[in-house]
Parts: structure tokens; sequence; C-alpha cells
């Protein structure tokens, strides 16, 4: 089997995806930015701020696992369904507990209704059949495309629609909510194999122990990329939270989209090639190389240009914006190289690497706050940007550590 070729298809769907994924969330926000306000932005922004945390605090690294694994995805299943549909009942209770003190922190009772229809989410996503990780994990890149690009149109429909009938942030939430269904009804249409609601022990070790640092990694990693958005909304108001979640959005939108897209093929990939250590760099090195040139261009052109994209994208209304994009298009490009950095450690059984490297982010962020962020949103943004430099040292490092080792996986 090529899996150089493989790689290079898969890049090819997936960045498609990622491609189309993006082009369509810029019409929705292009449409939706005419229609709402920085508030209503601002608002959708709280909720989605406690559907993240909860569902990072509570993320069980299942896929990963799954994935990781020599074990076919069905002798996983059930155990991967039975976790799933247990956390997202306990996302749901947890989101629902901590709707007031989240309205109180940011002097805003309007957030509420919000946060409790977003508490319905987690709940139904709980249920989708965990055969979908059978795409990435048997690199069945095409199939992903097909299946993300529906739920995709489903979302982007969804919040133009409701945003055309309610004008509020409510049409945000109810797009993400039609997206999750949408996604149970397909994951069980589309695999005749089907999940029973058994625990297994022995499969049940192997997940969680593998998740455990995911989970650690993916908690450090919200407060590494959420910790900003709450400083913002506490100290500027959530009109200016609005201004900088779109700005950070299109921002880092090239070169997140290109490393994401890269990272999503190479961790199945690599983990496939583990115990061949040249093939495994050779493919390792080639997806740092694209995602270096591409995220530098992207990086660029927003340095450039960011009058330009903030009025073709979201009009004159959104100005405000403006003096964000270039010190986030810095804290872009250093992050895309930081995640690309990734599917080494997760691909060889290393996930701890990524949990120890988001706790530096978290404290040089911490660190910058302190120190600018009552300058203005802007030293905000500076403390983000320097929170994504401070990392990469450490990730070569163990990146170098882990060249020398005779067997990887």
């Amino acid at each position: 089997m090529s899996y150089k070729r493989l790689m290079l298809g898969g890049v090819g769907r997936m960045g498609g995806l990622r491609v189309f994924t993006r082009a369509a969330a810029l019409v929705k926000i292009a449409i939706l930015a005419r229609i709402l306000t920085p508030h209503d932005f601002g608002l959708f922004g709280i909720a989605a701020l406690a559907l993240g945390f909860f569902e990072t605090l509570t993320e069980t690294g299942v896929n990963q696992a799954v994935i990781h694994s020599d074990k076919k995805t069905g002798e996983l299943m059930d155990s991967a369904w039975v976790v799933a549909i247990i956390r997202g009942f306990l996302i749901s209770i947890l989101i629902l507990a901590a709707s007031w003190p989240v309205a109180e922190f940011f002097r805003d009772p309007e957030v509420l209704p919000l946060i409790w229809l977003i508490a319905v989410i987690p709940l139904v996503k709980g249920f989708i059949n965990p055969m979908v990780v059978e795409f990435l994990k048997e690199l069945k890149f095409g199939k992903e495309l097909k299946f993300r690009s529906i739920l995709v149109l489903v979302d982007v429909a969804a919040a133009i629609a409701a945003g055309l009938i309610f004008k509020s942030a409510l049409s945000l939430v109810l797009a993400l909510l039609a997206a999750g269904a949408a996604e149970v009804l397909m994951s069980f249409w589309w695999f005749k194999i089907r999940p029973r609601f058994k625990l297994q022990p022995g499969y049940l070790r192997e997940i969680l122990g593998y998740g455990k640092w995911v989970t650690l990694s993916g908690v450090l990693s919200w407060a590494a990329g959420e910790i900003d958005d709450l400083a913002t909304g506490r100290w500027f108001g959530i009109g200016t939270l609005g201004v900088y979640q779109q700005a950070y959005k299109i921002s880092t939108l090239p070169v997140t989209e290109v490393s994401g897209t890269v990272n999503q093929v190479a961790f199945p990939v690599l983990a496939k090639v583990k115990g061949d250590k040249n093939r495994f760099w050779k493919i390792f090195w080639g997806g740092i190389g694209g995602i270096g040139v591409i995220g530098g261009i992207g990086g660029v052109i927003l340095w450039i240009f960011p009058t330009q994209v903030v009025t073709i994208l979201l009009g004159k209304q959104w100005l405000e914006a403006v003096p964000l994009i270039r010190y986030l298009a810095v804290f872009g490009v250093i992050r895309s190289l930081e995640s690309g950095l990734q599917p080494a450690f997760l691909a060889t059984g290393r996930p701890q690497v990524g949990s120890w490297g988001n706790a530096i982010k978290v404290l040089a962020l911490l660190a910058g706050l302190a120190i600018w962020g009552r300058s203005g949103v802007s030293g905000v943004a500076l403390a983000a940007v320097v929170s994504g430099a401070a990392v990469i040292p450490y990730y070569l490092i163990n990146l170098a550590r882990l060249g020398k080792l005779g067997k990887l996986g």
C-alpha cells in the first residue's frame, strides 16, 4: 500500500472539505453579519464558550483512541457509544447548572435562554454512531468528505433560515442543533453496523487509558484558546467580544484550515506507518512543509490587507476588528505550525506531550493578559500571540527526542 499516495489523496479530499466548509462558513457569516449585531454574536459566543468548556472538560478521547488502536472499529464500538451517551447527558447537566453563574459573570441575563437551548446539543450528539470514525481510521477520506459536506450544508441552511426568521443569536444555536440531529440520523443511515448499549471492560480500559491524556490536553487547549475570550467579554463588554471573536476567526482561518486538513489526514496515516521510521518522517516533514508555505502566504495577505478583508467579509460596520487582524494573523501562523507538530506525538502514543504543551500556553497567556490585557482588546490579542510562540521550543525539543528513538510505536 502506498501511504504517500493515500496521504496526498487524503489531503486533497480533506482539503476540499475544509475549503468547502470555510467557504460555506464565510457565506453564512457574511449574510448573518448584515442581519445580526456584534452583540448577538457576542451572546452566541458566550453560550458556545459554555458548551465548548464542558465538552472539553469531559472529553474522553474516544475517536483518537479508536484511530490509534490496532483493533477494528467494530470491536470498540459498543463501549465507545456508551461512553459518548453518558458524556452527552453529563455535559447537558453541567451546562444547565452553570447557566446562572455564566450569565452573572458576563453581567447579561439575556444569554440564559441560549445556554439552556445549547445544553440540548450534547445530549443529541451523544447518540452518534461511533462507526463514523471508520472513515478516518481506515483512510476512507472520500466518504468522510461526502458525510461532512452534507452536515455543512445543513448548518448553513439552518443558520440563514433561522437568521431571517428570528433575527437574533437564537439562529446560530438552532443551526448547531440541526447539524447535530442530522449527524445522528446520518450516522445510522450510512452504516449497517449498529452499536449496542453494552460496556466491555477490556476495551473501555484501552479507550480511557489513551484518552486520559487527550482529555487533559483538551481542557488545557480550551483554556489556552478561550481565556482571551473570557477576559475580553468581562473587561470590555459583549459587543467587543463579538468583534474579537470574528477577527480571530478571520485571522486564523487560512492557516489553521491548512494545518487542520494536513493533521486530520496525517494522524491516521502516521499511526499506520509508525513501525517504519523512514516512511514516518518523510510523511511528517512533507506535511509540515506544506503547512509552512501556505500558512505564511495566508498570514502575509491578512497582514497587508486587513481593512479590505473585513469590509468584504463582514461589512463596514465591523471595521473595529481591523487593528486586531494583524496581531491575530501572526498568531494564526504560529498556531498552524504548532498544531502541525501534534500528529507525530499522537500517532506514536505520546498524547501527554500535547497536554504539557497546552499547559505552557495557558501560563504564557495568563502572564500576557496580566501585562497587556487591561490596556485594551489589542493587548488581549498580543497576549494570544505570545502564548502561541511560547510553546514552540518545547515541541521542537520533544520532536528531537522522538527522532532519536530506535522504535516509534
